[in-house]
């Protein structure tokens, strides 16, 4: 997995009385994915705070919105050069 670019994981929510997708913290060794470019989480149910983000240096998309995430945003990622960010 040390080569991965993108990580898809977004759009896995149905909005009505099923819930479908995955849920729990996003685990903290994602950050081990240096080459990683695109990352999507969106529209799942995870929970919990991010780990440090900024430790992807080749990071251009981060979708994040539609989850259950608590605290706030790592400051880490302000230095990133993201061409995309979505959140809520």
């Amino acid at each position: 997995l040390s080569s991965l670019r993108e990580l898809r994981l977004g759009t896995n929510y149905a909005n009505n009385a099923e819930v479908f997708g995955f849920s729990g913290t996003v685990p903290a060794s994602l950050v081990n994915l240096k080459l990683l470019e695109r990352l999507e989480l969106s529209q799942n149910r995870f929970t919990g705070t991010l780990p440090p983000l900024g430790e992807l240096p080749n990071l251009q998309v981060l979708e994040l919105h539609a989850n259950e995430f608590t605290g706030s945003v790592p400051q880490d990622i302000c230095s990133l050069n993201l061409e995309v960010l979505t959140a809520d």
